[in-house]
Order: C-alpha cells, then sequence, then structure tokens
C-alpha cells in the first residue's frame, strides 16, 4: 500500500523526516516535491532538482521505499487532486498538515490523515519557514539543528544559506 506525502521541501527538514519515516512504517511513501517551478524567492529559494537531491540523498531514507516526484502547481484548486493522480502511480492514503489540501482529496473521496506536528526540545516547529527565517538572521547555530546533516552540508556546498540571506536583503 502506498500514502502520498506533499510538501515543498524549502527546505527538507526534521519534521518532514520524522514524518517520512513514521508513514513509512505502514506505507511505501510517495513523496510529491510541490511547486516545483518556484525557485529563487524568499517563500521557495531552492530548485526543485536541489530539492529532490535533498531527499534522495537523506541518509535516513537510504532504506525506504521511497518515490520522489516534483509536480508543478495549476493554480486551479478545482482541477488540482486529478493533476496529481494522472502524474503519480497509484496511492491508498494521503498525509498533510494543509487544511486546503486535507479538503481537496476528501472532496475527490480520499482518506486524509493529519500529519503529526513535530518540534525541537524547545517547542519550536520545524517548518521549512522557521528554518529559512533562521538562515536569513545568520542563526546557523539554529538552524543547523532543524534539519538533518545531510541537508545542512547540502545547504552549505550549494550556498543555499548565502542565497536565502540575500533573497532576503533584496525584499528589505
Amino acid at each position: 500500500m502506498r500514502a502520498l506525502f506533499v510538501g515543498r521541501f524549502q527546505p527538507l527538514h526534521l519534521g518532514h523526516i520524522k514524518a517520512i519515516l513514521e508513514i513509512s512504517k505502514k506505507y511505501e511513501v510517495i513523496v510529491v516535491v510541490g511547486s516545483a517551478q518556484e525557485s529563487y524567492t524568499i517563500k521557495n529559494p531552492f530548485m526543485a532538482g536541489e530539492r529532490v537531491e535533498m531527499l534522495i540523498n537523506e541518509e535516513n531514507f537510504k532504506n525506504l521505499n521511497l518515490n520522489v516526484i516534483p509536480v508543478t502547481d495549476t493554480n486551479n484548486h478545482a482541477i488540482w487532486v486529478k493533476y496529481i493522480t494522472s502524474l503519480l502511480p497509484k496511492f491508498d492514503i494521503v498525509y498533510t498538515q494543509n487544511p486546503l489540501t486535507k479538503f481537496l482529496f476528501e472532496k475527490d473521496g480520499f482518506n486524509v490523515k493529519a500529519q503529526k506536528i513535530y518540534t525541537n526540545e524547545d517547542g519550536k516547529i520545524y517548518s521549512g519557514t522557521n528554518v529559512r527565517n533562521e538562515i536569513s538572521n545568520k542563526h546557523e547555530d539554529v538552524w543547523k539543528k532543524m534539519v538533518s546533516a545531510d541537508t545542512y552540508k547540502f545547504i552549505k556546498m550549494i550556498k543555499g544559506d548565502e542565497r536565502v540571506i540575500n533573497l532576503t536583503k533584496q525584499i528589505q
């Protein structure tokens, strides 16, 4: 049986990793890298290929049967679920935290489960927004703890942290 997990992975963080590992205990996981057409913006600084690399190079996922598929946005909620299902192998359940994603998939008859929200030891939610904010604020010691060692190395290698900082400067 397969589960669908949709995210932007801007960047891959420990919350994503914990969610995918939890789901993989019961299902083969199809990971959709959403908004694949978006990059070099403050909300979406990483290219689809970079986000896919973060996922497929993640040591925590080495023994998983994981399908990683980038998908561009349709910007049309009425057809979005049909668009997604036309691109992917069959799946049995959808995991999401997003209320709109939940609504759209349930409307089309899919079983949808709310994905748990994960926090660090200080109670801060693992989210791409929080990681990007910490990068923008040059709190490397903080954001480094919000991503895996593999993701941290990858972001540093591609100078993704510098990209986020520069994108933030451009909108100020």
